[in-house]
């Protein structure tokens, strides 16, 4: 079983692959021109920010206040999707 870190860390690599593809796929589009260039400062700009906010997502599963509220959205997320896919097979019976 993976660690959150790990998982985490999957999403990082994954957002920075995807990012350069759509580099790699840019620069055929469109080879030295300036929005070239300014598409790629975004991009550039895009993964320090995702680092950035995983950094801080880093930090707070280490806050257990948050770990607990975590939990508690997690147990809510889970009753209401018990209770809505219950009503869904008490009406696909009925029908």
């Amino acid at each position: 079983m993976t660690t959150s870190k790990e998982s985490w860390q999957r999403v990082v690599d994954e957002l920075e692959a995807l990012g350069l593809k759509l580099k790699l796929h840019l620069d055929e589009a469109a080879p030295d021109s300036g929005e070239q260039e300014e598409v790629r400062d975004a991009l550039r700009d895009m993964t320090e920010r995702v680092q950035q906010g995983f950094a801080g997502l880093s930090n707070a599963v280490r806050d257990q206040a948050v770990r607990d509220d975590v939990t508690q959205v997690a147990g809510a997320l889970r009753d209401a999707l018990d209770a809505t896919f219950a009503e869904l097979g008490a009406r696909l019976r009925r029908d």
